[in-house]
């Protein structure tokens, strides 16, 4: 079991930072999400559901 170092600097909330390590951490391109705001400085773009409809042609 590997240790995750979460820079709270970063992203404030803890839960959020694990996220956003966990999402580097597997390459993901986006965190899916209806708190935006949690997420503005992390390094990882979050976009609305519905952006990712969008941009994926989903309805």
């Amino acid at each position: 079991m590997k240790t995750v170092l979460v820079d709270l600097n970063v992203i404030l909330d803890y839960e959020d930072a694990v996220i956003e390590q966990s999402a580097k951490k597997m390459k993901i391109d986006y965190i899916i999400t209806k708190n935006i705001k949690d997420f503005v400085k992390g390094e990882i773009k979050s976009l609305r559901p519905e952006e990712y409809l969008a941009i994926n042609k989903i309805r």
